[in-house]
């Protein structure tokens, strides 16, 4: 089964590492670069095309919200969000772009992955690939790219010790990238290979179906790996252009974690990322267009997989907590009615994204389809009409906290769960309140929400049969 389709609540709490995929973590010799960065990225030849357009002056510094020892900053247009965790040796840097798949095309469909990962495993115009590498090595850190539907971002993972190396290697790597040739190439046959095996195994097919019901007329239809013809034609100009266009035409971020005096980051910021004229980025959700709700597809298999959307509140609704737990409760009971009790399928699940224009889902493996999706259904129905029993409700939220403070022990964990509440509520200090929340979270509640949400469904099955769609409406 798909991992998304494994985890909820760390899917649910922003962990979802299918969103943040760090290719090839490189990492390298203590030599110290901070002393002339400034320096080199401000000449005009930061690579032969585009220039980044960078501010003369050292951007001002403006406290903003500080809560539970996290104290975020206005650095020129960059926001800043930093966690001094003293007793961690690790440091978790990352740099967000705001936007996503808004404004891509078919054309472009791709592009931004695809430069970003040869900006990040090139080397730099100043550190050649085989020396960035191996300084990055030599301390054990590393500089990485991912892309999501809502954002983009860079990321650094270090020791605090050896910030003085790793930092400089980062900022070239964003900053000042050699895009080279080879290492064009090598991600083009990568992202060609990823895009060719799209709908190889069931699980990857029934999830294509689902999203093209879902995603019709919407931004996220995009894969953020683009397609065949779109990856094929991108040129070595058009990857550089990209790189440098995303840097001054988006809202900036950068979330750093560990223990890093503020001092010392303040500065280093100001003379790197904050001087990039960057622009406020407006990224409103688009509604999901009303489409079909159906599709199928045959396939000589032993069993149904059967994929289910809807419409949720983004975490920016007052309704997500409770959708949270809300879920959560009901992939409890499907496990326990579908699996446990009746044995009609060995995977059943139940959950909800984070989006900024949200959904939820409802998955299971089956032989029996008509027999199974009653019994979903059933369940879904009960949350309903009926008010959950308290000491079931109890029970879930106490299981979503410890899920919750798991989800969140490494630095990096903690950097992308600011970052995404952030990002998709208008302030991290949001994240700050998430279980007060759940834990007012009433059967009442619960039963209010299901009834809301739990309806017009985008069903996608891939099997060895063509289920009838009326299986499917939950009526």
């Amino acid at each position: 089964m798909k991992p998304f389709l494994k985890t909820i609540i760390v899917f649910a709490l922003f962990s979802f590492a299918c969103s943040a995929n760090p290719a090839r973590f490189q990492t390298g010799e203590n030599t110290d670069k901070s002393s002339n960065i400034h320096r080199e990225i401000n000449t005009t030849d930061v690579i032969a095309l585009p220039a980044l357009k960078l501010t003369e002056d050292v951007p001002t510094v403006k406290r903003g919200p500080e809560k539970n020892g996290i104290q975020s900053y206005q650095i020129g247009n960059l926001t800043l969000i930093h966690k001094h965790t003293p007793n961690s040796p690790v440091v978790s840097a990352r740099l967000y772009l705001d936007g996503g798949v808004n404004g891509v095309t078919e054309n472009t469909e791709g592009l931004d992955q695809f430069a970003m990962q040869v900006a990040v495993n090139g080397g730099t115009k100043n550190t050649p690939k085989s020396q960035f590498n191996s300084k990055l090595d030599a301390i054990g850190a590393g500089v990485y790219a991912f892309t999501d539907l809502d954002y983009v971002a860079y990321g650094l993972s270090t020791l605090a010790q050896n910030l003085d190396v790793s930092w400089p290697l980062f900022v070239e790597a964003v900053m000042q990238p050699a895009m080279p040739e080879d290492e064009i190439e090598f991600t083009r046959e990568q992202q060609l290979a990823e895009i060719a095996s799209r709908g190889e195994s069931a699980d990857n097919a029934v999830s294509e179906q689902a999203r093209d019901l879902l995603f019709q007329g919407h931004p996220y239809r995009f894969h953020l790996n683009g397609n065949t013809k779109s990856v094929s034609a991108f040129t070595k100009s058009q990857l550089i252009k990209r790189q440098r266009e995303m840097l001054n035409s988006k809202s900036l971020l950068l979330v750093v974690v560990g223990a890093w005096d503020s001092a010392d980051l303040l500065k280093k910021v100001q003379n790197s990322f904050a001087k990039i004229e960057s622009k406020p980025t407006v990224s409103n959700p688009t509604p999901f267009v009303k489409s079909d709700t159906f599709k199928t597809g045959t396939r000589k298999l032993p069993t149904h997989y059967v994929l289910g959307y809807y419409e949720a509140p983004a975490p920016s609704h007052e309704d997500y907590t409770t959708m949270l737990i809300t879920t959560s409760y009901l992939h409890d009971r499907l496990f326990e009615e579908v699996r446990t009790k009746r044995n009609l399928t060995y995977a059943v699940s139940a959950g909800m994204s984070s989006r900024r224009q949200n959904y939820g889902y409802l998955y299971v493996t089956a032989v029996d389809v008509p027999t199974t999706m009653k019994v979903i259904f059933d369940q879904v129905n009960e949350l309903k009409t009926l008010e959950v029993p308290k000491a079931d409700l109890e029970e879930t939220v106490n299981v979503f906290i410890t899920s919750y403070y798991r989800s969140l022990e490494t630095n990096s964990e903690q950097a992308s769960f600011l970052a995404k509440w952030h990002l998709k509520t208008g302030s991290w200090t949001n994240s700050q309140n998430i279980l007060d929340k759940i834990k007012r979270v009433t059967p009442a509640d619960i039963k209010r929400v299901s009834a809301k949400y739990f309806n017009d469904y985008r069903f996608s099955v891939v099997g060895p049969t063509s289920p009838d769609a009326s299986l499917f409406t939950g009526k």
